[in-house]
């Protein structure tokens, strides 16, 4: 996507949307503050839902204070959820602004200024809440070394192809593509 100043690659309409009067802001600068803001999110939503998985397989235990009330040994994922379901909405807020700077001509409308100012500012809180459920959410989670002894139980060839893969790609991906 467009990063900094000046006419991004592949962007044929960038021009028609130019004024070159006093009046005219660089928008390219929001998305690139955006986008930012909307990939870090989508790698904290990664990190959350492969916490949750490994979770439910029990290869981790999360000891969070919090406990289904059906349930008392099951835990809920809550800082996992608050992580995945703030990504959504950041994935929102970017293209909200997209669609905005992508048609806005003048700086100083008045819709479009407040939509910037507001948003930005919004994904700002919402990564600053992400990064610390993560923060919690790792804190509180626990490899269980005896489940995965356990379960790595595998032949040399897999724990060949587990070290193979585990060069190009996380071990968790790794492991679970030879699982």
């Amino acid at each position: 996507g467009p990063v900094g100043k000046g006419k991004p690659q592949g962007v044929p309409w960038y021009g028609a949307i130019q004024d070159h009067s006093n009046q005219t802001t660089d928008g390219w600068t929001y998305l690139d503050v955006a986008s930012q803001f909307a990939t870090l999110s989508v790698y904290l939503n990664k990190l959350a839902q492969d916490m949750r998985y490994l979770v439910g397989t029990g290869e981790l235990t999360m000891d969070s204070g919090v406990s289904s009330s059906a349930m008392a040994h099951k835990s809920n994922p809550v800082l996992a959820e608050r992580v995945c379901s703030l990504a959504m909405r950041q994935a929102a807020f970017y293209t909200n602004l997209v669609q905005a700077i992508s048609t806005s001509v003048l700086e100083r409308t008045l819709t479009d200024s407040a939509l910037v100012r507001n948003t930005l500012e919004e994904m700002c809180q919402n990564i600053m809440r992400q990064l610390l459920d993560t923060q919690a959410y790792l804190k509180h989670t626990k490899i269980n070394n005896k489940i995965i002894r356990e379960k790595l139980k595998l032949d040399p060839k897999s724990v060949e192809k587990l070290e193979r893969l585990s060069k190009k790609m996380s071990r968790i991906d790794a492991y679970i593509q030879v699982r």
